[in-house]
């Protein structure tokens, strides 16, 4: 008996134990994702981060070749360094630290904060850098890593000595020196924090103090940052500064104090570089942003390039704060954003004088909430204008009704495509998408061509600016329209397969299976069927090819 019931025991305990975790809600947090997925410019190394849906995730350095894996417990945003040697990443503090400050209301700088990490790959080991804010590291040279401390914690090791003031005495805080005459500040800024340049190869260090922006460019070692000074200590300089890092050299280019910098920009050879600043005094009803611009190798100081003075700037509009700046590929132009002048309020009404409402009219573009939701983007939107380098030539680009620009071959191209939606969009309501048109930009005129009004799918401009590129969901085809002859192409009646979805199952019409690149001076597009991919003329006249010929 004893020899059948051990048995069926043991049984029993194995499958008991066999069951599976039933999935319920406590499980969810359990699951991870990867994210962050990046590899090294020898394809040995990979870089990736595991992270669960709450808690403590981690870095993952995985060689190639060998399969070895390096964990680095809560790292993230990893960078690896273009010479293959180094990865430089952050680590983020512990889940439940962070957690518990969140429920205790702790202030932003009582936080806790985010270190920096440096992974020498030959010799596995770990630098690590307490209380880092940011960095940036060159994207097309290796040797240097940049990053920003945040404030330094507050010294506890020295007593607070007693504050001993007369009636009649001021604090040096309450007596505005220079720098605060309102004839002569500008924006009162906040003070910024210590900025350390890295060596990763020798770990020798250069550091700034009180900086509020930097950027790096990607070639040549150039590092532009801006410095607010501070009042506490009176050797600290102000103003904006250019350091070459491989030469350790630096060049004042501005010593005007005050203001607020933003959308730091070098061109692709870091010889230029520009950047958005607003002067405004601190009680200013409305603050007005001013594009600024400097060329390496030369005696000139930062120039102003565009105010509200600028001709052909539309009346009353201003350079954006919240538009990117983009050099064209060759240097030539400048690409940023411009907008309205920001509204003016009523200083001579008080807040609860004001009426709270909240009107909605069924002609609006967009439904109530939608029009809550992007309430912040849509102050913030700004449109597309260039500025030639040399010529000092402004162009407003985009504007109202075509706000959605892109441009080719880097902006060095004289077309840009436009497109937008206006007039369609409260069909969106029902339709769940709107028609768009599109528009042929002059660059250099800034004027408009409509090309094709009311299409129900999608533009696209081909990499050199040669053409228009379309689906078109009712009809079903590509099309490609030439942008020098004007010629309007179908590009798919003729190949006896369907670019469509053919397993299209919800009652809309199919959308495509979409493009896969284009080759090298638009001579080709290549687009894709359900089980290959089709290279085809943009001019019509040379015969579609089924390059893979292994779907069907």
């Amino acid at each position: 008996m004893k020899k059948i019931v051990l048995p069926l025991f043991l049984l029993l305990h194995a499958f008991v134990f066999a069951q599976k975790k039933p999935l319920d809600h406590s499980v969810y947090d359990l699951w991870q994702r990867i994210s962050t997925k990046i590899i090294s410019n020898d394809g040995k190394w990979a870089a990736y981060v595991v992270s669960p849906q709450e808690g403590d995730g981690e870095l993952i350095v995985q060689n190639l070749k060998t399969f070895e894996k390096i964990s680095v417990p809560r790292g993230t945003n990893p960078t690896i360094s273009e010479d293959n040697l180094f990865v430089v990443f952050k680590i983020q503090p512990l889940f439940k630290d962070t957690r518990q400050a969140k429920i205790k209301k702790k202030k932003a700088d009582d936080m806790p904060k985010d270190s920096l990490g440096i992974l020498t790959l030959a010799t596995k080991q770990i630098t690590k850098i307490p209380r880092v804010k940011n960095y940036k590291m060159p994207e097309k040279e290796a040797g240097f890593v940049v990053y920003q401390l945040e404030k330094p914690l507050p010294d506890t090791t020295k007593k607070k000595k007693e504050e001993t003031k007369k009636p009649d005495e001021k604090k040096k805080s309450d007596v505005a020196d220079a720098d605060d005459d309102p004839k002569t500040a500008g924006t009162a800024t906040e003070e910024g924090t210590e900025l350390v340049v890295r060596n990763l190869k020798t770990s020798a260090i250069s550091s700034f103090k009180y900086v509020s922006e930097f950027a790096i460019s990607k070639k040549n070692y150039k590092l532009l940052l801006v410095a607010t000074g501070s009042k506490k200590d009176s050797t600290a300089k102000a103003g904006v500064f250019l350091l070459d890092m491989n030469k350790n050299l630096i060049d004042t280019l501005s010593k005007r104090k005050g203001g607020i910098y933003k959308q730091l920009t070098f061109d692709e050879n870091g010889s230029q570089l520009a950047y958005v600043a607003n002067f405004s005094k601190p009680k200013a009803l409305q603050k007005f942003y001013n594009l600024y611009y400097f060329k390496t190798g030369t005696k000139d100081t930062i120039r102003l390039f565009v105010d509200t003075l600028t001709q052909g700037l539309p009346k009353k509009w201003t350079v954006s704060e919240n538009g990117g700046i983009t050099f064209s590929q060759n240097g030539k132009r400048i690409f940023f954003g411009t907008c309205p002048f920001p509204m003016l309020s009523d200083t001579n009404l008080v807040d609860f004088e004001l009426a709270k409402v909240d009107v909605w009219n069924y002609k609006d573009d967009y439904l109530q909430p939608w029009q809550l939701k992007n309430l912040d983007k849509d102050l913030k939107k700004s449109y597309l204008a260039m500025i030639e380098t040399e010529s000092q030539k402004f162009v407003q680009i985009g504007d109202y009704q075509v706000d959605n620009i892109n441009t080719a071959a880097e902006g060095n191209a004289d077309i840009a495509l436009g497109t937008s939606d206006a007039g369609n969009r409260v069909a969106m309501q029902w339709e769940g998408r709107s028609l768009e048109s599109a528009y042929l930009i002059d660059i250099p005129s800034g004027t408009k061509k409509l090309i094709k009004a009311n299409l129900d799918g999608d533009f696209r401009l081909s990499p050199q600016g040669n053409y228009i590129l379309w689906y078109d969901l009712k009809a079903k085809n590509w099309f490609a329209y030439h942008n020098t002859t004007g010629k309007e192409i179908n590009l798919t009646k003729d190949i006896p397969v369907g670019f469509y979805d053919e397993e299209n199952d919800i009652p809309d019409d199919p959308s495509s299976y979409g493009v896969m690149r284009w080759a090298e001076n638009d001579a080709f597009v290549y687009l894709y069927d359900r089980f290959d991919v089709w290279q085809i003329d943009p001019k019509g006249i040379l015969p579609a090819k089924n390059i893979t010929q292994i779907g069907r």
